[in-house]
């Protein structure tokens, strides 16, 4: 569930460790997060595919009030606090290591996100204001197309 918040709203690795159940609308997906970097709010939003997957989740954490991700212990139970940002690392890595792919990080699943929103023709300042970053140049960096997306677009261009 973490995984699939990630990659569907680009949300970096605090902010997922501060988001409490009454955070997230579970009917429209909403996330409000409340302590973005710098201290900033903004909304996220989750598709209906990874709302499937938290639904499953709270299915198993129940709906009582508190962080909407909790650590699992070795035994599968359920702790009330929040996870960690170490956790969450834990968890991408070991994920990585289990579907035999590159290692991979949680920022990577942001910079995933965005290249996502370009590659559906988004355009990077609506792209930005998803990511939650103040300036553009920085989605830029996030960009992960290879040069034959770009060589496509170019052809796209002329073809006009």
């Amino acid at each position: 569930a973490i995984i699939a918040t990630m990659l569907a709203s680009g949300i970096r690795r605090s902010e997922v460790t501060n988001i409490t159940l009454e955070d997230y609308n579970t009917r429209n997906g909403q996330l409000n997060i409340q302590a973005g970097k710098g201290n900033k709010q903004r909304t996220a939003y989750i598709n209906t595919e990874s709302r499937q997957i938290i639904r499953k989740w709270l299915n198993v954490r129940g709906t009582e009030a508190g962080p909407l991700f909790n650590p699992v212990t070795k035994s599968n139970s359920i702790q009330c606090r929040k996870i960690s940002s170490q956790s969450i690392y834990g968890i991408i890595r070991k994920r990585a290591e289990q579907a035999k792919i590159e290692p991979c990080r949680p920022h990577d699943l942001r910079r995933t996100f965005v290249t996502h929103l370009l590659e559906a023709g988004i355009d990077i300042n609506t792209a930005r204001q998803l990511a939650g970053h103040s300036d553009i140049q920085t989605t830029a960096r996030y960009d992960l197309r290879d040069e034959k997306s770009q060589k496509r677009a170019l052809r796209r261009l002329q073809s006009l």
